[in-house]
């Protein structure tokens, strides 16, 4: 069965998610198992065999 990755965060994806927040978005720690999906969160993957 496959695994769900997290890969590392990068300076692209910081400076991102800095502007997300000046912009007034939320951080979403896992938006699958939120109330809401609205805000920004880190990548997710599943892999499978």
């Amino acid at each position: 069965m496959g695994s769900v990755k997290i890969p590392e965060a990068d300076e692209f994806i910081n400076d991102l998610f800095t502007a997300a927040s000046q912009y007034g978005l939320p951080y979403n720690p896992n938006y699958n198992t939120s109330k809401s999906q609205y805000g920004y969160a880190q990548f997710q993957f599943n892999v499978t065999n």
